[in-house]
């Protein structure tokens, strides 16, 4: 629903005005949506995307995330994008580096996995794909890497595969991500039923090293709950205005709409605020409303 509003945002207002997180979504929807100005769009999608604060503590705005995506999963998008679209003569651009993550806090309830990241770098190439995983950090970042692998064509699949196991057994991971990796016994099993018999049982030992090493790792109290600390709809509403942080207005915005819940006179509210920015998002959100 996220992906239509911004469009619809970026087809009511100038799309230049969006925040670059925003801007670049709207783009690349507006390139599958266009075939005839999908190269143009692409490129200025690409161009927008390289802005994109990638130092920014994502974990910290599931809202924006769960609309969005991770960040760096969208700047590989932008770039996969403007690569199919590049013209005769036109340098090919090097895949966007992604930074290394920072283990997951327990308050924490969207975690880096890079899945999304590693498709894109998956479908770009072996090189690509293969540089891609340098950064990797914890278990669910490395499982989403391994999960690929038996697809891989490439004689590269099973040395970096153990490459990746390796790493695993001394992968810096925190409770709230040892938790979250459920499936990855499921990943790694099924790597080394693609591996010769001569590497499955040195896989089985780094894995059961790397399980013995997190199961210590103290557990996380209860979660917080964001009704705990919910504040007054108009208050909350002044304060949006007035951030700057593309990424922490994108979360107290969204937040904003779940608490509106489709009430009309804090719809008007929102409409009425006078930052041009929630003005067009709520346009949109009621022009999309009415189509249903």
């Amino acid at each position: 629903m996220w992906l239509c509003l911004i469009v619809l945002f970026a087809q009511i207002a100038d799309y230049n005005e969006l925040p670059p997180l925003w801007k670049t979504r709207a783009l690349l929807a507006m390139a599958r949506q266009d075939p005839e100005k999908a190269p143009q769009y692409s490129k200025l999608a690409y161009e927008t995307a390289r802005e994109i604060d990638l130092s920014v503590e994502f974990k910290d705005y599931p809202f924006a995330l769960k609309a969005f995506g991770q960040p760096e999963a969208i700047v590989a998008e932008a770039w996969f994008s403007h690569q199919k679209f590049r013209g005769p003569g036109e340098a090919a651009l090097p895949f966007p580096e992604r930074p290394k993550s920072s283990p997951a806090r327990c308050e924490h309830r969207v975690l880096d996995s890079a899945e999304k990241y590693l498709r894109v770098a998956f479908d770009a190439g072996p090189d690509t794909f293969a540089s891609a995983t340098l950064a990797l950090r914890s278990p669910l970042e490395i499982g989403s890497a391994l999960d690929l692998l038996p697809t891989w064509d490439d004689a590269r699949a099973v040395p970096l595969g153990m490459e990746l196991i390796r790493r695993l057994r001394g992968a810096i991971s925190s409770r709230r991500e040892f938790e979250a990796a459920k499936d990855l016994s499921s990943k790694v099993q099924r790597f080394a039923s693609f591996a010769p018999a001569e590497d499955r049982e040195k896989i089985e030992e780094e894995f059961e090293y790397y399980k013995s090493r997190n199961q210590a790792i103290e557990p996380c109290g209860a979660a917080v709950s964001l009704s705990d600390k919910e504040e007054p709809f108009g208050e909350k509403l002044r304060k949006v205005i007035r951030l700057t942080s593309e990424f922490e207005f994108t979360e107290q915005l969204l937040q904003l709409y779940q608490m509106a819940d489709g009430d009309q006179s804090r719809l008007d509210e929102l409409e009425a605020s006078g930052d041009p920015r929630v003005r067009a998002l709520i346009r949109a959100f009621r022009t999309e409303a009415a189509k249903r």
